[in-house]
């Protein structure tokens, strides 16, 4: 999620799972993104235990929902503890003097990535919630994000030229 900033209803792209991120507040030009890796894993166990709730039957949902209370939990700790790789992924998630079409893009992106990594996580087999493991994916994610942001940024760029 992103600082102080909410997606229009018009711009919803349908998926009601709260770990897709908001918009990046364009005065900010930083999504606010480690401090809520941990609420954004306990939104998403949250949605899922609705799913359990939906769907009585299927155990996946339970299980995603506990893996993912066990990973907020860990996430946390570790954001308090001032962890390396929460320092890196900040870095990374930098996108001062970064133009408005990377932002655009890099955002569409950041959320098919919160979509995989949150919404599946322990779903297909119950996690421990390691969130060394958790982040060290999410910064190998969010490096190809940006690399396909520029990518595209680029593409789009000699278009218009």
């Amino acid at each position: 999620m992103f600082e102080d900033v909410q997606v229009p209803p018009d711009q919803q792209q349908g998926d009601d799972n709260p770990a897709t991120p908001q918009p990046l507040d364009p005065t900010r030009r930083r999504p606010k993104m480690i401090p809520t890796l941990s609420e954004k894993a306990a939104m998403t166990a949250s949605w899922r235990w609705q799913k359990a709730d939906e769907y009585p039957d299927d155990e996946r949902n339970v299980n995603c929902a506990l893996s993912l209370n066990r990973l907020a939990q860990n996430l946390s700790k570790l954001t308090q503890e001032g962890h390396p790789l929460i320092a890196e992924i900040e870095e990374l998630d930098d996108c001062t003097g970064r133009s408005e079409r990377f932002i655009e893009i890099y955002i569409e992106f950041l959320q098919e990535i919160d979509r995989e990594m949150f919404a599946q996580y322990g779903f297909h087999g119950e996690e421990d919630g390691d969130p060394t493991a958790f982040l060290s994916a999410y910064k190998i994610a969010l490096q190809q994000v940006i690399k396909e942001t520029e990518e595209r940024e680029n593409r789009y760029a000699n278009r218009r030229r």
